[in-house]
């Protein structure tokens, strides 16, 4: 036989189904020929066995497609990818496996998996090959936040806003920037850069924006001093205080503002206002605050001169020393009053001063201070001032240096005061250094005073009447004369040791300046010592004294002129000295 061609062939499943050969399934399959063509085939008998296929399944590859997303997104879609349908497959021919990750949106920066896992195919193998989800870094903004300080303060803390933190984030998640200024507490006025630098966040990447710091002007107060000035003086220099300085700064770093006021030398008591103006600076805004100048009364002092006569001499015309602190016109006065009543008797008169006229009254303050009439004694019953050396004392250590101390006294028996100004009639001379000046006014009784030198002569002269004779008496002591033993304050021992010895009061100097020595044969103390005047009126020395070996020395440089008393009490003794106050 001849065979011309092929034979069929049919595919049967397991099931004796007809297979289509176009798309065969994987499986077991029974291959059935058929209809073999031969030549003369009636002649032939063609006997067909049948044949196994068997069809394996096709590798099918199933990736996970990688993905990508921002951190803080929600995760994209998972896809599949394949490779290796057959036919018309596709993925709706499987049931395909899950993609999954365990990146949320919450996951930080870094490489998740996207695994695969299930699925099934008929006709395929599935080949499964995981993914990459990929979260990268968002951005956030950081900017500075602008701030602002007055001039001279310390740089506020700087601070963020944060732009695109995720909800779960807060500032506390990162690293911050460093924020940095040039701007220091020394800074002027100005507008100055807040740069921001460095940083870190893991899920983040910065976006710095930069800030500003604003130095605002500081506030400064200047206020024009107060000031008071005497009537009819030129106005003092204005001058202002200021508060609110700041960085060592002083009134030359400002351009300051001017005082002015409308008060002349000539304008009468009251007060002016003292006006600030202008003035400016880069740092400060200035409050300015005015003043006032005050013009008060001028002093006037009008003292009456003293005057010394001799009795039967007639009373001299009084006058009167004017002073006062600023200019002025008299244009009438003073006029004066000798009390008590005075008739020519020798005695010691007040001139009180009175009624003095000024132009512009009202802007003056008369203050008058009265003077002495001396009317010494002449002619019957007048006695001479009897000068006397009462001895000479060594001084030790004395801060003037000189070596003895003269004490002097005098004797006035007259029944009042006389006064015999320094000059010819009563001087003081020696022949080398002295220290001390001799009384002018001589009181009622025994006066004394001292005098310090080391060498020559000392002679002290008072020329006064006896009666109606001008008598010269004259004291000399020097480095020879009588010894201060047992008739005054103290002795030097053969030993050079000081020792006390009194049998007898001094109190000097006489007339008193400041301080008067009372030395006394007891102990004094002040609560033994009082003191009066004319009137009667008592005074207590209170803690003005100071105790020594020289005795008790009482500071008199607040008394006013006059006569005083000085009473010493020791147990049943009583002494009174009346001593003169100059």
């Amino acid at each position: 036989s001849v065979v011309i061609g092929a034979p069929d062939y049919s595919l049967l499943s397991s099931t004796n189904a007809t297979v289509s050969t176009s798309h065969i399934p994987a499986g077991s399959f029974s291959i059935i020929p058929s209809n073999l063509p031969l030549i003369n085939n009636p002649n032939y008998v063609v006997e067909y066995e049948s044949g196994n296929l068997e069809m394996a399944k096709a590798d099918l590859s199933v990736t996970a497609d990688n993905k990508s997303k921002v951190y803080g997104e929600v995760n994209p879609p998972l896809t599949i990818s394949y490779l290796g349908f057959n036919y018309f497959d596709n993925d709706a021919s499987i049931t395909p496996p899950i993609a999954s990750t365990t990146a949320t949106a919450a996951s930080g920066f870094g490489s998740y998996p996207i695994t695969l896992s299930g699925g099934s195919a008929d006709n395929y193998n599935l080949i499964l090959t995981d993914g990459i989800l990929n979260i990268s870094k968002a951005s956030v903004s950081v900017t500075a936040v602008n701030k602002t300080k007055v001039y001279g303060q310390a740089n506020p803390p700087f601070t963020f806003n944060y732009t695109g933190l995720m909800a779960w984030d807060d500032p506390s998640s990162i690293t911050p920037p460093t924020a940095t200024t040039t701007a220091t507490n020394l800074s002027g006025v100005g507008v100055y850069p807040i740069e921001l630098s460095g940083g870190s966040a893991g899920n983040y990447d910065f976006i710095l924006n930069n800030g500003t710091l604003e130095i605002t002007p500081k506030a400064l107060t200047a206020t024009a001093d107060n000031i008071t000035r005497v009537y009819k003086t030129a106005n003092p220099t204005l001058t202002i205080s200021y508060s609110g300085f700041e960085n060592g700064d002083t009134p030359a770093s400002i351009v300051q503002p001017s005082a002015s006021t409308t008060a002349t030398t000539t304008s009468n008591i009251g007060v002016y206002p003292i006006v600030l103006n202008g003035g400016s600076a880069a740092n400060y805004t200035i409050t300015k605050t005015n003043g006032t100048l005050t013009i008060i009364k001028a002093s006037i002092i009008c003292k009456a001169d003293n005057k010394v006569i001799y009795k039967g001499q007639s009373i001299p015309t009084r006058t009167a020393t004017i002073t006062s602190n600023t200019t002025y016109t008299v244009t009438g006065g003073p006029t004066f009053n000798i009390s008590p009543n005075c008739v020519g008797n020798a005695g010691v008169y007040t001139i009180t001063p009175s009624c003095l006229v000024l132009a512009n009254a009202s802007n003056y303050d008369i203050v008058y201070q009265t003077g002495k009439l001396y009317i010494n004694p002449k002619g019957s019953g007048a006695c001479k001032i009897i000068p006397a050396l009462v001895c000479v004392d060594t001084l030790i250590g004395d801060p003037s240096g000189h070596t003895y101390l003269a004490k002097f006294k005098y004797t006035n028996s007259n029944s009042t005061q006389v006064y015999i100004a320094a000059g010819s009639n009563n001087s003081l001379t020696s022949t080398g250094s002295i220290v001390g000046t001799a009384p002018q006014l001589f009181n009622v009784g025994t006066g004394y005073f001292d005098v310090k030198f080391t060498s020559g002569t000392i002679s002290w002269t008072v020329k006064s009447y006896q009666s109606s004779t001008l008598s010269t008496v004259t004291a000399t002591a020097n480095s020879s004369s009588t010894r201060c033993t047992s008739g005054s304050a103290r002795m030097i021992a053969d030993n050079n040791t000081e020792e006390s010895i009194f049998n007898d009061y001094l109190v000097y100097p006489n007339p008193v300046i400041d301080h008067v020595t009372i030395q006394s044969p007891n102990e004094i103390t002040a609560e033994n010592v009082v003191i009066s005047d004319m009137l009667g009126r008592t005074y207590n020395i209170g803690g003005n004294y100071s105790i020594s070996d020289q005795g008790i020395t009482l500071d008199l440089s607040e008394f006013k002129h006059g006569i005083y008393f000085i009473r010493i009490q020791n147990g049943e003794e009583v002494k009174i000295f009346n001593i003169v106050k100059q």
